[in-house]
């Protein structure tokens, strides 16, 4: 699946947890979810965590784009 993304705009409104919620009943087979946001996006962390997400690993900073790197989450659903 590619990125998802709520606009500025339509943040802070339920939204995102609805997507969320929408794609794991959608898809009740999987059983581990995975995505990465921007290290320094922490609001994206907060609600990940949130969603139950647990932070499993980052992205090696790259030179080249100023030291940027990902965190990546990680969801089990039992």
């Amino acid at each position: 699946m590619g990125g998802i993304y709520i606009s500025k705009e339509y943040q802070n409104r339920g939204i995102g947890a609805k997507a969320i919620l929408f794609l794991e009943k959608e898809f009740p087979d999987v059983k581990c979810w995975r995505l990465h946001t921007p290290y320094k996006n922490y609001r994206n962390h907060h609600f990940y965590e949130k969603m139950g997400y647990v932070k499993i690993g980052e992205t090696e900073p790259k030179e080249d784009k100023n030291g940027f790197f990902l965190f990546e989450y990680e969801k089990r659903i039992s």
